[in-house]
């Protein structure tokens, strides 16, 4: 006696083959490879200079018996752990390693004063205390000063070593 095919039958057959192919991918699965890599960054050590105080040493007034101070700072940051150092030039109108102010063919000669050291180690963003720097005239300079204004550009560089 011959079976008749029903809707179901061929239902069933479907989901036989089916399954078959789900059993062939996780059967391929248990064949798979793996294997392990790394994954890598180098972080560079790197200083940020975030703002730096000009030197203003105002008016000055000839007439007092003392030197002239003008201080200011400077706010940066290094790389965690980064040794670093911290250097100036001698300004723009420095006579050797003297620096000066100039105006027009006049200069005042100033000394520059930062903190002793030199060699650093960073310490993060926002965990650096700021450098402090102290420019001073002396009162030789002062009392034999050409009225006007005087100015010096100086070069500040933060070097990761």
């Amino acid at each position: 006696m011959k079976r008749k095919r029903t809707y179901t039958t061929h239902v069933a057959r479907a989901a036989c083959v089916v399954a078959m192919l789900i059993c062939t991918v996780f059967a391929n699965k248990v064949n798979a490879d793996e294997d392990e890599f790394t994954v890598r960054v180098d972080v560079k050590g790197s200083c940020t200079i975030d703002e730096v105080d000009e030197l203003d040493f105002g008016d000055l007034d000839k007439a007092k018996d003392s030197p002239a101070e003008a201080k200011g700072s400077i706010k940066y940051w290094c790389t965690t752990d980064t040794p670093y150092r911290i250097e100036f030039n001698n300004g723009k109108y420095a006579d050797g390693s003297q620096r000066r102010l100039q105006n027009g063919t006049n200069y005042l000669n100033y000394d520059f004063a930062t903190p002793t050291g030199g060699d650093y180690i960073g310490a993060g963003q926002g965990a650096t205390p700021p450098y402090e720097m102290t420019a001073t005239i002396s009162v030789d300079e002062v009392k034999n000063a050409v009225s006007g204004e005087y100015l010096d550009t100086v070069t500040l560089t933060i070097n990761p070593q």
